[in-house]
């Protein structure tokens, strides 16, 4: 039978854990599956008179990215609200608010997110009463760019019940102004009491949005995700992306995690990791073991720097984990948990020990973040066979942050290389909305350990830069392996699905440089066009 699909005059890296090997010029696509590579004479005679023909003009082809840790939820409802991401000022901040108050109706949410008040050249989180002072009347509600602490107004916190006798909830935070009112500033679990308020979008929208997402994230090169939920919109996604499914819409790959409190529904109902198919499928229990650098709330064994009395903060108790953690462990499950300091890292490695030696080694289960290790727990990844799922994008944000809060023992922050060396695989994404989903900018900072204006020069702590080949097999072969299903995507390798990308550049030989500003010119997922321009 003919090919459905041929590239042709292509330059093919087919897997990226093989760099040395000499690349196809041409690849054969039947229906959803990779059926041939091989040189352009061979394969163009295979074409009929109804293959779709590409001619790559001489560029390079890879395995579709996977983007390892992303909230599709929150990324696809960010696209609509207030962007804070970039501000530089506080003044700057409060005008891009300012401007989203006409267009809401009188008494509704004014909802975003992105800001760093690092950025704004201030120590000191921001108050309620600068949101006061232009939006008095609409309750706002601004995430942080980490995710893990919002900036109130006024008006927000009447809506949510937030005053000087509320008491949050454990593993949360709410800070006071010295006579106990609330300042505005609400961390970690205490957010939900402010999330229930919001409420959800309906499933029109969601799925509009999501839509949108998908389009924009097919024009980066993304061919699947990993999706992080850790909120009440687990019922919801899973309704939504399941008609997408349905409906022929859902051209993303996604893997997605459940929150503790789905864990009990899915065991009685004999549901595992890897229930699904190809397009929707469940992976991970979803944990949290901290906080975060930005927000000095990521679980220390030694105090930030400047704050002898903080050890972080710890978002889930050892108790809950550990039994969250057994009973999913035993019941099919694998379990991924978010952890960034050193602390945390050591405590959630000893947890996996523990279900490596009670329920052995067929479950994969992963780390999140891993931002900072000790250097005697570097090897135990590899050891216990637990998955490093990175986001080296946040080292642009991070790097000064963290020699600020953590000294010396920012040496052991992102170390991508230190991991890979100690055979860790390794599996990168973004954590959009937290920060962009641009892959191309991932393997840049991966590749310089730069933010892109080229900062620091010489790079930070450069000895654990990656390869450009290593990078892109942390899109594409880590994320595979990790999901369970590397026999089939994360290479271009007959038989396996086919998922591609061509960029406008070779990435393999261009300066690092460059490669931010790297183009995607054809995304291919399950043998179809998703996006081109070619």
């Amino acid at each position: 039978m003919h090919p459905t699909l041929l590239i042709h005059n292509a330059s093919i890296l087919a897997d990226p854990t093989h760099p040395d090997a000499a690349r196809a010029q041409a690849i054969a696509i039947f229906r959803d599956r990779v059926a041939a590579l091989g040189d352009d004479l061979t394969l163009l005679a295979l074409a009929g008179p109804d293959t779709e023909m590409v001619n790559a003009g001489g560029r390079l082809v890879l395995p579709g990215f996977v983007d390892s840790h992303i909230h599709l939820y929150d990324a696809a409802m960010r696209r609509h609200e207030v962007e804070l991401a970039g501000t530089h000022t506080l003044d700057e901040a409060l005008a891009r608010v300012a401007a989203h108050r006409e267009s809401t109706p009188p008494g509704a949410w004014i909802v975003g997110g992105g800001w760093d008040h690092h950025a704004w050249g201030q120590t000191a989180m921001p108050t309620r009463h600068a949101l006061d002072q232009i939006v008095p009347d609409h309750p706002v509600a601004l995430n942080r760019m980490d995710g893990h602490t919002f900036w109130l107004n006024s008006r927000a916190l009447e809506r949510c019940a937030l005053g000087p006798g509320t008491q949050p909830p454990e593993g949360g935070a709410i800070d006071r102004e010295p006579d106990g009112y609330p300042s505005g500033i609400v961390r970690e679990h205490a957010m939900q009491l402010v999330y229930d308020r919001i409420g959800l979008p309906g499933e029109e929208l969601l799925a509009e949005r999501l839509t949108e997402l998908v389009g924009a994230l097919h024009r980066l090169g993304l061919t699947g995700a990993h999706d992080q939920r850790v909120r009440a919109e687990g019922p919801l996604m899973w309704r939504v992306l399941q008609r997408l499914r349905r409906e022929g819409r859902l051209t993303l790959r996604t893997t997605t995690n459940i929150v503790p409190l789905q864990l009990p529904h899915l065991v009685a109902a004999g549901l595992q990791s890897g229930f699904g198919d190809d397009w929707l499928r469940l992976g991970w229990l979803k944990l949290f073991a901290d906080g975060t650098l930005g927000s000095r709330t990521a679980l220390m064994l030694e105090p930030f720097e400047g704050e002898p009395d903080n050890l972080g903060m710890g978002l889930h108790s050892t108790e809950e984990i550990y039994a969250w953690a057994h009973q999913a462990a035993a019941a099919g499950i694998a379990t991924t948990i978010h952890a960034i300091g050193d602390r945390a890292n050591r405590q959630v490695l000893n947890l996996f020990a523990e279900l490596r030696e009670r329920y052995g080694h067929a479950l994969r289960h992963k780390i999140e973040h891993v931002q900072l290790i000790h250097p005697t727990d570097l090897r135990r990844l590899a050891d216990l066979d637990v998955a490093a799922s990175m986001q080296i994008i946040h080292l642009a944000d991070d790097w000064q942050p963290a020699e600020r809060f953590w000294g010396a023992r920012a040496r052991y922050a992102y170390a991508l290389r230190s991991l890979l060396a100690s055979g860790a695989t390794l599996a990168l994404g973004s954590d959009a909305p937290v920060a962009s989903p641009n892959p191309m900018w991932g393997l840049f900072t991966a590749l310089t350990r730069q933010d892109l204006h080229g900062r620091p020069p010489a790079g930070w702590y450069p000895h654990e830069r990656l390869t450009i080949h290593q990078a892109i097999a942390a899109y594409t072969v880590g994320p595979a392996r990790v999901a369970g299903n590397d026999d089939r995507l994360g290479r271009l390798l007959p038989g396996f699905l086919a998922d591609l990308i061509i960029l406008d550049r070779d990435v393999t030989a261009v300066e690092p440089a460059a490669i931010k500003d790297t183009e995607c010119c054809l995304t291919v997922v399950g043998g179809r066009a998703v996006y081109r321009t070619l």
